[in-house]
């Protein structure tokens, strides 16, 4: 649920951007990383991609949001590292 509401609200948020005058991707994956580094239990580290990319053709385009990041799951007594991930795709407010 953390990695979706990640990629989802940065998904979200760089949709609205314009991309003929802003950077959409780059606007979503920084938020990504802002989010990721604001949660005391997940880290951006070995495996961890953040990426945003534009899809599609007018008047379809759409930003997909990807992220996988570094947790510890406690099991049992003994914390293990693992990867989570999550993806979201979110259609642009500007097409033309």
């Amino acid at each position: 649920a953390i990695t979706d509401s990640i990629t989802s609200q940065s998904c979200r948020n760089g949709a609205l951007l314009d991309p003929l005058t802003e950077d959409a991707e780059a606007a979503a994956e920084e938020e990504m990383l802002k989010l990721v580094e604001s949660m005391p239990f997940i880290r951006c580290a070995d495996g961890c991609s953040l990426e945003a990319t534009i899809e599609g053709e007018v008047p379809s385009t759409h930003l997909v949001c990807r992220a996988t990041v570094d947790t510890q799951i406690l099991t049992g007594m003994t914390p293990v590292p693992d990867l989570i991930g999550s993806s979201s795709m979110t259609r642009m407010e500007w097409q033309r």
